[in-house]
């Protein structure tokens, strides 16, 4: 994905979820409706961005010697990415609101410190 269509991306999931929230406040009976909407559709956006992490794949890091593991390493985040993202979703699909608010954030700082820490691991392999 170019730089150009990842932000165009983030621009209509934005548009989407302002959209989605001001409609619903007007027309849905359930007060939490509009905030599991855009939650969903934010875990949603995570999943897409992780789902394209892999294919960032630049020609300066294909010219490294440790091209593979640069590779392996975007493969990881982007399914840990795409795995937090669906655990997102999924959480403010079925539970209660006041269970899916700090859960999906341990899902997503779980799967962003997953990475962190798999990255300094790697990176001290690599020095």
């Amino acid at each position: 994905m170019s730089a150009r269509a990842e932000l165009l991306t983030g621009l209509a999931f934005g548009i989407l979820m302002l959209a989605s929230a001001w409609v619903l406040k007007r027309v849905s009976p359930d007060p939490d409706l509009p905030m599991r909407v855009t939650m969903v559709l934010l875990g949603l956006y995570y999943v897409v961005s992780g789902n394209a992490l892999p294919r960032r794949f630049t020609a300066r890091a294909a010219q490294r010697p440790n091209a593979a593991r640069i590779q392996a390493r975007q493969r990881f985040a982007g399914w840990t990415y795409v795995l937090a993202g669906l655990a997102f979703a999924v959480a403010w699909v079925v539970l209660p609101t006041n269970v899916a608010e700090p859960l999906s954030v341990a899902f997503l700082l779980g799967g962003a410190l997953t990475v962190f820490v798999r990255s300094m691991r790697a990176c001290r392999r690599d020095a």
